[in-house]
């Protein structure tokens, strides 16, 4: 069975975005970048850039690297080989306090703690907070704002142990916003969350970067959620980004069934104007 598809031209955003990023400064850069353990290539000479203003999404199958370039942005580990910059400044040589105001980062799968949910987005604040000093009322006001958002305000008294994997992952996010941090650099952000909250969660990141003008990265495994929310797409395969362009560009037939061996139908999205995959069956 052969994949079909139906070309789209870029959308006014799109090329908004396109204009805007050629204007401007990456916030972070990775330069031929490559982590290997055990002699094993995890992450393999990637270059990538991430610009304010635009919300970057990372596809790719398991075990593609896409977690570990994760964190080597949020400069969690250190490459092996190239370089991790921040505002044109080396990552490494930057403290972890400034880098936690610069930098907001949720792993894949929150932990569980006995900490209440407002205690743990007020967490957030802490780069902003002076050594031994407390949250006030403006950090406690960003706190629960964030929660608003998130939808987790309702349950701000409850223990994160209680709760469930989505309802962590709200919690999370809520975490990231109240860090105020330049740039969310988010591992699966939608995994664990029903369809309302997969929709809220990914419209509060393109709202983070279009109108607050931050810088967002997310990990994601859903290709139809990637396309209608991101403004460019990073494919991984085997350590490496073999492509990385806008929604348009990257989501083909021929890309899709190379890197994650399926055969698929696309068509454009009357309302976004984004590709949208319908999936037919695996390949060999």
């Amino acid at each position: 069975m052969t994949a079909e598809t139906t070309t789209s031209k870029p959308s006014q955003r799109d090329a908004d975005w396109h204009t805007q990023s050629t204007n401007c400064h990456p916030l972070i850069a990775v330069d031929d970048a490559s982590i290997s353990i055990n002699r094993n290539a995890i992450i393999d000479h990637v270059s990538i850039q991430l610009f304010p203003g635009e919300m970057l999404g990372i596809l790719g199958p398991n075990g593609a690297g896409k977690s570990t370039l994760l964190k080597m942005m949020a400069g969690l580990i250190k490459p092996d080989k190239g370089n991790i910059l921040l505002q044109q400044k080396q990552l490494a040589n930057i403290t972890a306090t400034t880098r936690a105001r610069k930098i907001a980062y949720t792993p894949q799968q929150p932990a569980s703690h006995p900490f209440t949910t407002i205690e743990m987005v007020l967490m957030g604040r802490y780069p902003h907070l002076q050594r031994f000093q407390l949250e006030n009322t403006q950090d406690r006001t960003i706190a629960e704002q964030a929660m608003l958002q998130t939808e987790t305000l309702e349950f701000k008294n409850r223990r994160i142990d209680t709760l469930s994997g989505g309802e962590r992952q709200r919690t999370v996010l809520a975490r990231a916003l109240a860090q105020q941090a330049d740039a969310l650099l988010m591992d699966e952000p939608a995994s664990s969350l029903d369809i309302r909250h997969q929709l809220l969660c990914l419209n509060i990141l393109k709202n983070q970067a279009h109108k607050h003008n931050k810088a967002v990265c997310a990990v994601m495994h859903d290709i139809n959620l990637a396309a209608r929310f991101c403004d460019r797409i990073a494919v991984m395969h085997k350590g490496q980004i073999i492509q990385c362009g806008t929604p348009q560009q990257i989501i083909t037939p021929n890309l899709i069934k190379k890197v994650f061996r399926v055969n698929t139908r696309i068509h454009t999205d009357p309302k976004t104007n984004r590709p949208q995959i319908t999936l037919l069956n695996p390949t060999n």
